[in-house]
């Protein structure tokens, strides 16, 4: 069964294999760049209303050069404004570690 994102920020999540993983620090889209060069990254977004959607291995590169690069709200900023960023959406980004840090997951909270 499918789970649906009910709110955002989300509290609990698990990698693509189950594992628990907890949250970490939030992420500008510099510290993203940086961490897609890891082969272990998933990435995972979260819209309310809607599946919590997992990009493939394969998708992650394309995903964040064409939607997310662009749309990520800074750690600093106090106030999350959707209108500010193209079509009226942004992502805040996170990172989830599982406890033995071998599994990395990417969230991005999709505001509009």
């Amino acid at each position: 069964m499918t789970k649906i994102v009910t709110q955002i920020p989300l509290y609990e999540l698990s990698s693509e294999n189950g594992s628990t993983v907890s949250r970490g620090r939030n992420l500008s889209a510099g510290d993203i760049a940086d961490l897609l060069r890891a082969d272990r990254v998933e990435l995972a977004v979260a819209d309310c209303g809607m599946p919590l959607k997992r990009i493939s291995k394969d998708g992650i590169f394309n995903f964040w050069k064409s939607d997310a690069k662009k749309r990520i709200v800074a750690p600093t900023q106090e106030k999350i404004i959707p209108e500010q960023y193209p079509s009226g959406y942004c992502y805040v980004a996170s990172e989830w570690l599982s406890e033995d840090e071998t599994t990395l997951v990417l969230l991005l909270e999709k505001y509009h």
